[in-house]
């Protein structure tokens, strides 16, 4: 890679890049993901490179985050489930401060807190904050995957802040991080005043009704999200009659998955009315939320009138 100038997609996922394997059998070596990295440093043409699945750890997170410091092309990176800890998230913020380039990045399935998503380890904030101030100042990555990190409320209220001031990521994947309804509330009054981000999930993550009162409420106003995630929370009838409030006047959101977030015959009924004046709904999952006959009819109701709801 020092010297090929061609490759320019390398997927080396599962692959025991550092001795051991995605349960920690083998002896760990830092040897081979520091080559990698140092290969990087001097790649002129590679854009995407795939090293999830390798165990990488916060040594490897770490020669990875100084490669990022001074590589000019790779524009995706998948660090996914590689036991990235609180240290290795902050070598790579550290980068992602002075990096132009990287545009997507997905480190899904680490412990940028410290716990796995088991709740296993010592939980900090420490390096989810970091990643979020980078957010603030990088200028140039548009999609990041930080799901299944049990990041908590605190790293939800983290990155939250950075979503006030960041102008150009577009897609944030946050499932399955136990952000609760704290977390949600920041996230929606991020969401007030965002002005970029379009895809937003948050399936997994143990969102009552006053967190989808929140985020309902954002919706109302918020002018750019298109594509939102709420499969598998629980913000109940209260949060599905807020939805379906926000539904009335929301102009943009074109996808929605409140499936699972048991949002009862009320919430049915609710979403049913927005339905016959919402113009821009395009896709709506309600798989297993207990609208009822009353629901049911309300959405029939609807799509009589409805003229752009195709699934």
């Amino acid at each position: 890679l020092r010297v090929n100038g061609v490759l320019k997609t390398l997927n080396l996922s599962q692959n025991q890049l550092c001795g051991v394997d995605i349960i920690g059998r083998g002896t760990y070596s830092v040897v081979g993901i520091t080559a990698l990295a140092e290969a990087l440093k001097v790649n002129g043409v590679m854009t995407e490179l795939d090293v999830s699945w390798n165990s990488i750890g916060p040594a490897g997170a770490t020669a990875i985050a100084a490669a990022l410091r001074g590589n000019a092309v790779l524009t995706k990176l998948d660090l996914a489930r590689n036991g990235i800890d609180d240290a290795g998230a902050e070598a790579l913020a550290s980068a992602l401060r002075v990096n132009g380039v990287l545009k997507t990045l997905n480190l899904s399935q680490n412990q940028l807190c410290g716990v796995d998503f088991m709740g296993r380890g010592t939980y900090s904030v420490v390096g989810i904050t970091a990643l979020a101030e980078a957010l603030k100042v990088n200028g140039v990555m548009t999609e990041l995957d930080v799901s299944w990190n049990s990041i908590g409320p605190a790293g939800a209220t983290a990155i939250a802040a950075a979503l006030r001031g960041n102008a150009v990521l577009t897609k944030l994947d946050l499932a399955r991080n136990g952000i609760d309804d704290a977390g949600a509330e920041a996230l929606a009054s991020a969401l007030r005043v965002n002005a970029v981000l379009t895809n937003l999930n948050l399936r997994f993550n143990h969102i009552g009704p006053e967190g989808g009162v929140a985020i309902s409420k954002a919706l109302a106003v918020n002018g750019v999200l298109t594509d939102l995630n709420l499969f598998d929370n629980n913000i109940g009838p209260e949060g599905g009659v807020a939805i379906g409030k926000a539904l009335a006047v929301n102009e943009v959101l074109n996808v929605l998955d409140i499936s699972r977030n048991d949002i009862g015959p009320e919430g049915g009924l609710a979403i049913g009315e927005a339905l016959a004046v919402n113009a821009v709904l395009t896709v709506l999952n309600l798989f297993d939320s207990s609208i009822g006959d009353v629901g049911a009819m309300a959405l029939a109701s609807a799509l009589r009138v409805n003229g752009v709801l195709t699934s």
